[in-house]
């Protein structure tokens, strides 16, 4: 999961509690969660958008970094 540094702390906080909890998929497999924290909301998003990293879960810090990135996707032949 990419989030931004500003959230990192109380999402890794309930990743923790999720992740001890030991949640499995079907197939029986443990779900773990990793976050990683990303400071620059537009180096963040460059990465994303370049596929630099691709990480599962994007939560990023606030509302003009979608709108953003929903604006640059179909520029860069996503869907």
């Amino acid at each position: 999961m990419l989030t931004a540094d500003t959230t990192a702390e109380w999402v890794n906080t309930v990743t923790d509690d999720f992740n001890e909890a030991r949640h499995r998929v079907g197939s029986g497999k443990t779900i773990m969660v990793r976050v990683v924290g990303q400071g620059s909301p537009d180096n963040a998003q460059q990465r994303v958008l370049d596929g630099e990293i691709q990480p599962v879960v994007w939560s990023p810090g606030d509302m003009s970094w979608i709108e953003t990135a929903n604006r640059v996707w179909p520029e860069r032949g996503g869907y």
